[in-house]
């Protein structure tokens, strides 16, 4: 089976499936991709995967939930390979071009969706799929405000 920090590597198009090979069932959920994945990574601590893709694009996933957390866009058309460094803390990724990116990583690695949530929530607006920004009225933020406190105690301390 795969374990914490090991990395598979994978040809196969949307969506990159993960197996456990001892007991033929998924280990990890999906991991949605607009183009090719040529590479993937398990973080050290097996709390995140990394993918290389034909985009140009290094992601980080969620392993468990499956969320995109993160996303490193390079001058590169296409990514050969990713991997993390042995404490975590960096992202590398290399393309087929012969060139190389390093990303420091933050401790601290939020889904997309909750950062655009905080932000709304903090900014009292939302983007409207017209790409303008609308007010948001006392009921979102009140949801957003319950959905992100209980996610994320820690930083609604009084």
């Amino acid at each position: 089976g795969l374990g914490k920090g090991e990395s598979v590597n994978s040809q196969c198009l949307t969506p990159l499936l993960f197996w456990d090979v001892r007991t033929g069932r998924r280990s990890a959920p999906s991991l949605v991709h607009p183009r090719k994945v040529n590479d993937a990574a398990f973080s050290p601590d097996g709390r995140w995967i990394a993918t290389a893709a034909q985009d140009g694009i290094a992601r980080i996933w969620d392993a468990n939930q499956g969320d995109l957390v993160a996303q490193f866009p390079t001058d590169s058309s296409s990514l050969s390979s990713v991997a993390f460094s042995p404490d975590g803390g960096r992202l590398l990724a290399a393309s087929w071009n012969g060139t190389a990116r390093i990303w420091l990583l933050t401790r601290e690695v939020r889904p997309v969706e909750d950062l655009r949530s905080l932000a709304s929530l903090l900014a009292g607006r939302q983007l409207n799929p017209s790409g303008t920004l609308a007010r948001l009225g006392t009921a979102a933020v009140t949801n957003a405000w319950h959905a992100l406190k209980a996610k994320y105690p820690e930083d609604f301390r009084p």
